[in-house]
């Protein structure tokens, strides 16, 4: 909305914009709330805000992050890329997927209690939890294939 229409309607354009963008959040977080019921996500995150966090991060942080969030990776996709079966750990015979990696794997049951990982994801995979993210990844040997 332009200042100029602002001032016509008798409001100032910081109110203005501000209820505008306060709707706009409140119809997608609608929309999300319709949606999510039926993928995967919202399991992991179930608001449309925004991540924050308390630590700067790299390009590639903020990538292997977001990647490691949604589920969407090299380790856990490649396979639809490649026009493959989904690949399976070899430890547990259950589908590579993130949350397995972050909550079920037994092959790393020791590194999920070093970081004290409850076994819910959306608890791991929070907002201002991810330089324990990274490093459990790192510590996995994991980084380069999300």
């Amino acid at each position: 909305m332009s200042r100029d229409i602002a001032h016509f309607i008798g409001i100032p354009s910081n109110d203005a914009i501000h209820e505008i963008t306060k709707r706009i959040d409140q119809k997608w977080q609608n929309i999300w709330n319709e949606i999510s019921l039926n993928i995967k996500l919202e399991e992991i995150k179930r608001t449309t805000k925004k991540w924050h966090s308390n630590v700067t991060l790299t390009r590639r942080q903020d990538v292997f992050l977001t990647r490691t969030r949604i589920g969407h990776s090299y380790l856990t996709h490649a396979h639809v890329l490649n026009h493959e079966p989904q690949p399976i750990c070899p430890t547990c015979n259950k589908p590579v997927t993130t949350k397995h990696i972050f909550t079920e794997c037994t092959k790393y049951n020791n590194e999920r209690l070093i970081f004290k990982f409850p076994n819910n994801i959306q608890n791991i995979i929070k907002e201002n939890n991810e330089e324990s993210i990274l490093k459990y990844i790192k510590l996995l040997n994991l980084y380069s294939l999300i």
